[in-house]
C-alpha cells in the first residue's frame, strides 16, 4: 500500500532486549498512512472514546459497544484495505445485521511498537526481556482495578474474575523467566514467545486466560511504552513458524486520526 509509510524512530530501540536474533521486534516507529476497518456499521470513528477509561466505567458491557476486538488491548482494530473487506463480509456471514463497509481512516504523527520481527516483517518478533518485565510490574500494581470495574458493574463476575487474574499473574511469572533465559513456552510447538503469547490471548491456547487486562495493556501502552498503538500480525496462532498476510495496525490513540472517509463494499 503505497500511501502507508512506516520509518524507524532512532529513541525508541529497547537497549535492554535480548542480544539480536532473528527474533527481535523492530521496536518502536513513526508510522503516517492509511489504514481500513471494516464494519457492519455506517458511522464513522467516535474520536472522544478514551480506551484507558474503559475499565472504570460503570457497565463492563460497554466495551462491546465501543471496541470490535480486544486481543491486543482495547483500542482501534485496523490493517490494510483487502483484509479489512474480507473482515467485514465475514462479519456478514456470521449473520451480523446491516450492511458491508470499510472504514478508510488516514493517521499522522502515530508512534507504533511494531512487534514483527526485525529480519522479516512477515512474522512476529519475540518480546523484549524489557517489555516482559515492565509489563508485569504494571499488572501486579493495577490489576486490583479491574476487581474492583467487576464488582461495580458485574458483582456476580467478581470471584472467578479474582481467580483468573491470579492465574495470570502466576503464568507470567513463568513467562518472564523463559524470557530472560531464552526458553520457549512449555509445551509449544512454535518457536518463541510474542505478543499474544504473553498477553495469552490465542484462541486455540486451551489454558488461556480472558482479556479482561486487555484495559490495562492499553494503559500500559500509551504510559510506559509511549505509543500511540502497536503493529502485529495478528492471526499469528502459529508464532514464529508461518508468515502471515496482513499485518493489524492496533490505535489506542484516536488523537492521531486526521481524516476518516466511510464506504460501502
Amino acid at each position: 500500500m503505497d500511501q502507508l509509510t512506516s520509518n524507524m524512530s532512532e529513541q525508541g530501540q529497547d537497549k535492554d532486549a535480548l542480544p539480536p536474533t532473528d527474533y527481535e521486534c523492530i521496536g518502536p516507529v513513526s508510522f503516517n498512512g492509511r489504514v481500513f476497518h471494516g464494519t457492519n456499521r455506517a458511522v464513522p470513528v467516535d474520536l472522544s472514546v478514551d480506551y484507558t477509561e474503559l475499565y472504570i466505567k460503570d457497565n463492563p458491557h460497554e466495551i462491546v459497544h465501543e471496541i470490535e476486538g480486544s486481543t491486543l488491548g482495547a483500542g482501534l482494530y485496523t490493517t490494510v484495505e483487502e483484509e479489512a473487506i474480507a473482515y467485514a463480509q465475514k462479519r456478514e456471514r456470521g449473520g451480523l445485521p446491516g450492511e458491508v463497509y470499510v472504514q478508510e481512516i488516514d493517521i499522522s504523527g502515530a508512534r507504533l511498537y511494531d512487534f514483527r520481527q526485525r529480519s522479516n516483517p512477515r512474522y512476529n518478533g519475540r518480546v523484549s526481556v524489557s517489555v516482559g518485565e515492565t509489563w508485569q510490574a504494571y499488572y501486579e500494581v493495577h490489576k486490583a482495578e479491574i476487581v474492583e470495574w467487576m464488582r461495580r458493574g458485574r458483582p456476580e463476575g467478581v470471584e472467578d474474575t479474582t481467580r483468573d487474574l491470579k492465574g495470570y499473574s502466576d503464568f507470567l511469572n513463568f513467562f518472564v523467566e523463559r524470557l530472560k533465559t531464552g526458553q520457549e513456552l512449555h509445551g509449544r510447538e512454535r518457536r518463541g514467545l510474542d505478543l499474544r503469547d504473553m498477553l495469552r490471548t490465542y484462541l486455540t491456547d486451551p489454558d488461556a486466560t480472558s482479556t479482561l487486562h486487555g484495559g490495562l495493556w492499553t494503559r500500559f501502552a500509551l504510559k510506559e511504552l509511549e505509543c500511540d498503538g502497536l503493529i502485529y500480525n495478528e492471526g499469528g496462532e502459529r508464532g514464529f513458524q508461518t508468515p502471515k498476510g496482513a499485518p493489524s495496525y492496533v490505535l489506542y490513540n484516536l488523537s492521531k486520526i486526521t481524516s476518516q472517509n466511510i464506504k460501502i463494499i
